[in-house]
């Protein structure tokens, strides 16, 4: 506890990073409250990829890893200005892309330490793999919710509307993904 008329401490700057998205995570922001930055999209596109490519490192050699985050990475943001463009709202795609690198940066950050106790879980032998499983099934519920929630604010729709692009997008990042980079044999 800190005496009193001393000054604050700022939050440490990873922290201050990433408020907007946990935020955006937790329903209480939109991409549109984040500054229209093609610096805070680099940064954030660079932090998601080398989270991606550790948490795929988990289950591939690290050189398709990388190559399938790389090409994760790049899909996202090629596939966010179609669906913005059928509603005529291409101006939003810095913020639209931004919001969705910054909250996929948090939802992979999360499945770390899910898919290595999964990972560990299955080895061991033991039966502690339902609740990673569990823990991974909501973290894709979660994450689906939220992709809704961007493209309902980007587009400016009914959280229907959102949640049939967010399905339209994950289905066509998914496919495409695995097709540029397939899996291993």
């Amino acid at each position: 506890m800190r005496p009193r008329g001393w000054p604050r401490a700022n939050p440490p700057v990873l922290l201050t990073f990433l408020r907007p998205f946990f935020d955006i995570c937790c329903f209480r922001r939109g991409p549109q409250d984040l500054p229209a930055s093609s610096m805070l999209l680099g940064l954030a596109g660079g932090a998601y990829l080398l989270v991606n490519t550790g948490l795929l490192a988990m289950s591939q050699p690290l050189p398709r890893a990388a190559a399938a985050a790389a090409a994760e990475t790049v899909l996202l943001g090629a596939l966010v200005y179609p669906i913005l463009s059928l509603r005529g709202v291409t101006a939003r795609w810095l913020q639209t892309t931004t919001a969705m690198v910054g909250t996929g940066l948090i939802f992979s950050a999360a499945a770390l330490p899910v898919f290595a106790g999964g990972y560990m879980a299955a080895r061991s032998g033991q039966g502690a793999g339902e609740i990673f499983l569990l823990l991974t099934v909501v973290l894709i519920v979660w994450n689906l919710g939220v992709t809704a929630h961007i493209f309902r604010h980007a587009l400016s729709a009914p959280f229907a509307g959102g949640l049939l692009a967010a399905l339209v997008y994950v289905w066509v990042v998914t496919v495409a993904a695995s097709r540029l980079v397939p899996p291993t044999p």
